[in-house]
């Protein structure tokens, strides 16, 4: 798998081995990155996000968050 020894990748992420994963980037818990993507050097995928095929993170970009709900207590927001 093509990941970059300085990135941090969760140990429950699910990165499919045609992804290239750059210098420093951080992929937390509940991630599923699917076939033929891109995560250039310190992008970050945070948790509860999935991208499908083909997607292109440039360096610095940060997607999925908790959300913003006020009620959102730690639970998972897509069940």
């Amino acid at each position: 798998m093509p990941i970059a020894s300085t990135a941090i990748v969760h140990p429950g992420a699910r990165v499919h081995p045609s992804t290239v994963v750059g210098e420093y980037c951080i992929i937390e818990d509940d991630v599923e990155i699917g076939p033929n993507n891109r995560l250039d050097p310190y992008s970050m995928v945070k948790r509860y996000t999935t991208l499908g095929e083909g997607n292109h993170l440039y360096s610095g970009a940060q997607l999925g968050t908790d959300p913003l709900d006020k009620k959102f207590r730690e639970e998972d927001p897509s069940a």
